[in-house]
């Protein structure tokens, strides 16, 4: 594996050379400021990936619109299959208007969350390296490392790179932080050929 030692700069806006801090030769670091509505991006795409919420949701939607229905298959005069037809449509208007109106609610309170921590400083300051070990990262004051036997899939959207892991976790990389496209090719590379090469199995160790 060739040796790559790349680090993104704040102001200067290019890549530098840095110490290996790998025994295998190989590490790569990218530093920027994300904005507000790049967090709240991240935090929706983490979100999203959680089981608990979407099954909930899905719950949610199902039982408000069995209780509508059947109040309304009830309440509302005529014959049997009139009011059949009534509470089916009330059943799918309900469940419509949740799943319809769930998304925005879920997008107003973490923009809500994201500005009560990040509003002073218009968003946070985000470094990720790929180590020897796996994949770390600090936003703000929080530092976590994702063992690369965690890490499941890497996909390039438009705009960011995503590296989503076995336990449900994601960390996400902006694309605009590199200067090239050979660069943002050379970092997926690297991260794809450490996600292939064996390892001690390990969970991301969290640091406060």
């Amino acid at each position: 594996m060739a040796s790559i030692y790349l680090s993104h700069e704040y102001s200067a806006g290019h890549w530098a050379c840095l110490p290996p801090p790998l025994s295998i030769g190989v590490a790569v670091k990218l530093a920027y400021h994300a904005n507000i509505d790049e967090i709240i991006d991240v935090n929706l795409r983490a979100f999203n990936r959680l089981s608990a919420p979407n099954k909930w949701k899905q719950n949610t939607a199902a039982r408000l619109g069995l209780v509508t229905g059947i109040v309304a298959f009830f309440l509302i005069p005529g014959g049997i299959w009139s009011r059949v037809g009534i509470a089916l449509f009330f059943i799918a208007f309900v469940v419509g208007c949740y799943l319809y109106a769930y998304p925005i609610t879920i997008y107003k309170r973490t923009r809500d969350l994201v500005l009560s921590r990040h509003r002073d400083t218009n968003g946070a300051d985000v470094e990720i390296e790929l180590r020897e070990s796996g994949v770390w990262t600090r936003t703000g004051g929080t530092e976590i490392e994702f063992s690369w036997s965690n890490v499941s899939e890497i996909i390039e959207e438009p705009t960011v790179i995503e590296m989503r892991m076995k336990d449900g976790g994601l960390l996400v990389a902006q694309k605009r932080a590199f200067e090239s496209k050979d660069e943002i090719a050379k970092f997926i590379g690297l991260a794809m050929e450490e996600m292939k090469r064996p390892e001690t199995a390990g969970q991301p160790a969290a640091h406060p």
